[in-house]
């Protein structure tokens, strides 16, 4: 699944679409703490997910995102420095996403517009951390 997707964002990314690019790559993050937390926690459903009646579903972003960042604790100590490192450009996408994702008329002009989210950068932390939660 994450190859396929990252297949895409990348051909968004080349292909000149900031937009595209950075909508599928927060929704490649969501997933990817969604899984870390699900790895990890298996025995902590609450974490990742939220139960209201009949309804289900996986927390928003932000909640996934303090979830993990509470619990850094509870990883290895090289995994909680990964932990530090990616929740302040997890923030600023959560923070920049959040009001785009609903307001068609903010948006990224160009493909440099996404250099301030590090993305190659927090994908190897991402992936690094999800690594360490698929060994035990």
């Amino acid at each position: 699944f994450y190859n396929k997707l990252e297949d895409e964002i990348n051909d968004c990314y080349y292909s000149g679409f900031p937009n595209a690019t950075f909508f599928l790559y927060r929704k490649m993050i969501e997933n990817l703490l969604l899984e870390i937390l699900r790895n990890k926690f298996s025995g902590r459903e609450e974490l990742w997910w939220k139960k209201e009646g009949d309804f289900n579903q996986a927390h928003s972003l932000s909640q996934l995102i303090k979830n993990l960042y509470e619990q850094r604790k509870d990883f290895d100590p090289l995994i909680q420095k990964y932990i530090e490192q990616a929740y302040p450009l997890l923030k600023k996408i959560r923070d920049i996403v959040n009001p785009t994702a609903h307001n068609i008329y903010e948006y990224f002009n160009s493909i440099v517009d996404l250099k301030q989210f590090k993305i190659e950068y927090l994908s190897q932390l991402i992936i690094s951390i999800l690594d360490d939660t698929q060994k035990k």
